[in-house]
């Protein structure tokens, strides 16, 4: 057999099934989100402030949910992540411990989980916060002058009180624990919220985890609060989008969390396209993209018409939103 032939028959035995492959893939149906999707029903992209906005406040701090909720307007969204001490009080707080934000960056650890909450509270979580000049506002001082400026740990149920209904926003609440600490949180969470007094959150609240375990307790729930997932699928739909095989996962969620631009080293890759956007809208479904600091990631996601982008600087975010509806005007 001549050498041509024989190249001809390997390249057809490795590009015929392939193209197949994709044939088939692209021919599956699109199962649509059922139900009214209120994420989807606007004329702007939602703004989202991350950990209250943690480029203008100190992060998770009422300081910064204040800003955010009570002295601006235009944060559509709040995310906040959520502990829970060892007395079982839930408490605001990106990480498991408290060290990079409160404590010197040699000392001692104190991990939420470990710590009763009346003793949490005798800690600065404003101390380690940058501010865009480059300065340490709130490095020196004391507990009790960190307490006037709303700084010092915050329980969940006080800012559900706090923040009740005072004005219509939603609410991205993670739980980054895993295993059975996440099922611990996801409870107290649960039983919280069974409170009548909270009922108003129940259709303002999203819980979001990369844990499968806490997204399958909360869709099993009575309470039946919104979720949106942060895990494996939620990573791979959108690299599956750039090989026209999105198909291949069809999460049946209202909203689905996107990780707009993951780094990986010296390499990052560009995950928001107008495929996956479009794709995403044809099944009745929303996509949040996180968390997004750059004004051209900013600029492109509202030009290819993002549901929600989650962001350290809402005010920044705010001011390309703006612009971008007057550009169209």
């Amino acid at each position: 057999m001549k050498k041509s032939i024989r190249f001809t028959i390997v390249i057809l035995s490795i590009f015929v099934p392939i193209g197949a492959f994709f044939g088939v893939v692209n021919v599956l149906p699109v199962k649509v989100v059922e139900g009214q999707n209120d994420f989807l029903i606007k004329d702007r992209t939602y703004i989202s402030a991350h950990r209250g906005g943690a480029y203008l406040n100190p992060e998770n701090t009422e300081k910064a949910f204040d800003y955010v909720l009570k002295e601006t307007t235009f944060s559509d969204f709040v995310e906040i992540d959520v502990h829970a001490t060892k007395d079982d009080v839930l408490v605001i707080n990106h990480d498991e411990s408290i060290n990079r934000t409160s404590l010197p960056s040699s000392s001692y650890t104190v991990n939420i989980k470990d710590t009763n909450y009346q003793d949490l509270t005798k800690y600065n979580m404003g101390r380690n916060f940058v501010a865009k000049d480059g300065s340490m506002p709130y490095y020196n001082l004391s507990i009790e002058e960190a307490k006037e400026e709303k700084l010092t740990i915050m329980r969940f149920e006080d800012f559900l009180i706090k923040y009740n209904n005072i004005r219509e926003f939603k609410l991205f609440l993670e739980i980054k624990a895993k295993k059975d600490e996440a099922i611990r949180i996801s409870k107290l969470i649960s039983n919280l919220y069974r409170n009548e007094d909270y009922s108003w959150w129940k259709k303002h609240t999203i819980i979001i985890s990369f844990s499968n375990d806490v997204i399958e307790f909360f869709d099993d729930d009575s309470n039946k609060i919104e979720t949106s997932p942060l895990g494996n699928n939620a990573l791979a739909l959108p690299i599956l989008s750039k090989f026209s095989l999105e198909r291949l996962i069809q999460i049946d969620k209202k909203i689905v969390q996107i990780m707009a631009k993951p780094t990986y080293g010296i390499f990052s890759i560009n995950l928001a396209t107008k495929r996956l956007i479009d794709y995403s809208h044809s099944r009745n479904q929303a996509l949040a993209f996180w968390t997004v600091n750059d004004r051209n990631e900013m600029e492109n996601l509202v030009s290819l018409g993002a549901d929600v982008i989650t962001t350290d600087d809402p005010l920044m975010l705010n001011d390309v939103v703006d612009k971008a509806i007057k550009k169209d005007a």
